[in-house]
């Protein structure tokens, strides 16, 4: 992206193929993410009983957070192509990177938390 600072045209259209890949693999780890916990949790109760439970919660709303940061940063790119500055985009996706290194903490957490039996 830095290298085509001076050329909008190709950073705006490396990010929309970015974009278009990035959701489809999204779908993929919300769906399999879905069913690993479906397979996991015994009740709708654990989810909020057990450190696990409470935890996988935590990360829902950090991946929801992920997903509000990428629907911004679309938006931002496809607002006013014309006048779209590169500061303009990187805010949005930098937020959606830092929430993405939380989500990988919160997920680091799941895997040592005790899974409710």
């Amino acid at each position: 992206m830095r290298a085509w600072h001076g050329e909008p045209g190709a950073a705006r259209a490396l990010l929309a193929a970015y974009a278009r890949r990035a959701f489809w693999l999204f779908v993929a780890l919300c769906v399999t993410g879905t069913c690993s916990t479906l397979r996991k949790l015994p009740t709708v109760q654990a989810a909020t009983s057990s450190a696990w439970g409470r935890t996988l919660l935590v990360k829902l709303v950090v991946v929801a957070a992920v997903a509000l940061c990428a629907v911004l940063a679309r938006r931002v790119l496809i607002r006013d192509r014309a006048r779209t500055t590169y500061s303009q985009v990187l805010r949005p996706t930098a937020w959606e990177l830092a929430a993405l290194g939380a989500v990988l903490v919160v997920s680091a957490l799941l895997t040592v938390a005790p899974v409710p039996r």
